[in-house]
């Protein structure tokens, strides 16, 4: 089994779930009941016309956007790559991909926790140089749970080194705060950008400021967690957990700032934009 096959692995059996979520049908009783989505079946036809859907709802605004071109080569791009199959949607499909297709060569990602997603990115593109950041040190995260954590944070970085030492010629670790690691990026040095660390409304709003500019006209802005919600995973002065605010930030920074939005994904939803001003 190659590697590709076995990171693929752990998603087999989530991707059918997550595609039964996103288009699971409904419930025809008078009463307007929702049947259980994994038990919904598709009629003839009907998962294909969905899948052109998706793909078309990229392109659905008509606002006249700053240097246009670039968001319509990375929808046109975007929309080719999701009609080709029910996985072309999952962040680690869609991000890898469009980084090929893109031909891009600079990216980081903020929040790696152990590294999964950024051995996508590395195993599956020929990115030149990724820039890994994370303090490692918050209780949010995998196996994180209050109270049964490693507060300083060495067993998640160790287990992440260990995890991306197969590329350890194309990335750099800087375990450090976002917005420190900020300061030793460049403006107008990456390609692509991943954002997957404070969920809070801080924490987003800081990332997408910080490092927005990091990005060159023509690259990617992207993230995980696309929703609002409860435990963030960061708390307040007094302890209490703070709410997720990452689409209320997203939603908000390209409104503001003229960046077309656009979500990929199953359950967990990711969003990204092309930095086109």
């Amino acid at each position: 089994m190659n590697e590709e096959d076995k990171l693929s692995d752990s998603e087999n059996d989530m991707d059918k779930e997550e595609w039964d979520d996103d288009y699971g049908e409904e419930s025809e009783s008078t009463e307007e009941a929702v049947v259980p989505k994994h038990k919904r079946k598709w009629r003839p036809g009907e998962k294909e016309k969905a899948k052109e859907k998706e793909a078309k709802d990229i392109t659905k605004s008509n606002l006249k956007y700053e240097n246009k071109e670039l968001i319509d080569k990375a929808d046109d791009i975007a929309i080719a790559f999701l009609k080709e199959s029910g996985k072309s949607k999952h962040r680690d499909h869609f991000f890898p991909a469009m980084i090929e297709k893109l031909g891009f060569k600079v990216g980081a990602e903020i929040g790696v926790d152990k590294g999964e997603f950024a051995t996508h990115i590395l195993s599956k593109t020929k990115i030149e140089k990724y820039y890994c950041i994370d303090s490692w040190q918050d209780n949010f995260g995998s196996d994180c749970k209050p109270g049964f954590y490693d507060k300083d944070g060495n067993k998640r970085y160790d287990e992440a080194c260990k995890n991306l030492n197969e590329f350890k010629d194309r990335i750099a670790m800087l375990r450090m705060k976002s917005v420190e690691a900020a300061n030793t990026i460049p403006d107008n040095s990456l390609d692509f950008l991943y954002i997957d660390g404070d969920h809070s409304l801080e924490g987003i709003f800081f990332d997408l400021y910080t490092w927005c500019l990091k990005v060159k006209i023509g690259g990617m802005v992207s993230g995980h967690d696309y929703k609002d919600g409860p435990r963030s995973g960061i708390t307040d002065y007094f302890g209490k957990q703070l709410d997720y605010k990452v689409k209320t930030a997203v939603d908000y920074y390209c409104q503001r700032y003229g960046y077309k939005l656009n979500v990929t994904g199953g359950r967990i939803l990711s969003w990204w934009f092309i930095r086109n001003r």
